[in-house]
């Protein structure tokens, strides 16, 4: 573990201003099944399967692993992991949904690069405020189910390596605030 943090060491310390390495352990590894046939959210109206759209990790998170595992017979048309930048700065979450509360808005991001879903591959995300990703939509007319193993490093549910309102002005805060609040309901 402390290898795989040295490899990052320059990053971490520039992302992760509150991080206490000493908090860091390892995330179980957990194998995760997208079925086709289960819907996630009803907002398309094309037909597609929406898995989860550009969004952060929790702060407790620090690198995250995901490898997919693609069986040949699978025909999985979308799928894939969408990467992106803010325009100008992080602005706060989504608080119009009530399903995700760490979605952000496509108005305020830009994608930047996707990586297919394919068996094989093995991807490493440093999270941070600004790792944002998402998973584009399923397609009408796949067939299988979208594999793929999880883990990584994070600290315990408690502890948090930043605080995303440190980058929000005193009016997006309270708008977030209450925006909260509303998203429960």
């Amino acid at each position: 573990m402390d290898s795989l943090l040295n490899l990052f060491n320059d990053y971490l310390k520039t992302s992760f201003h509150l991080l206490k390495r000493e908090l860091v352990e390892p995330v179980e590894t957990s194998l995760f099944i997208n079925p086709i046939k289960t819907n996630v959210s009803n907002i398309k109206k094309d037909n597609s399967i929406f898995i989860r759209g550009p969004h952060l990790d929790d702060a407790v998170d620090v690198i995250v692993f995901l490898y997919y595992l693609k069986p040949n017979e699978t025909v999985i048309r979308g799928g894939s992991l969408d990467l992106y930048k803010y325009k100008s700065r992080f602005k706060g979450f989504r608080r119009d949904i009530w399903w995700d509360e760490r979605e952000l808005h496509l108005k305020h991001i830009e994608k930047v690069k996707s990586i297919p879903y394919e068996n094989n591959r093995f991807i490493i995300l440093l999270d941070s405020i600004n790792a944002i990703h998402g998973v584009t939509p399923i397609l009408s007319g796949s067939e299988g189910y979208r594999y793929r193993l999880t883990g990584g490093l994070s600290t315990p549910s408690q502890y948090r390596h930043y605080n995303y309102r440190d980058s929000l002005t005193t009016l997006e805060s309270l708008a977030d605030s209450a925006g909260i609040k509303y998203q429960k309901v």
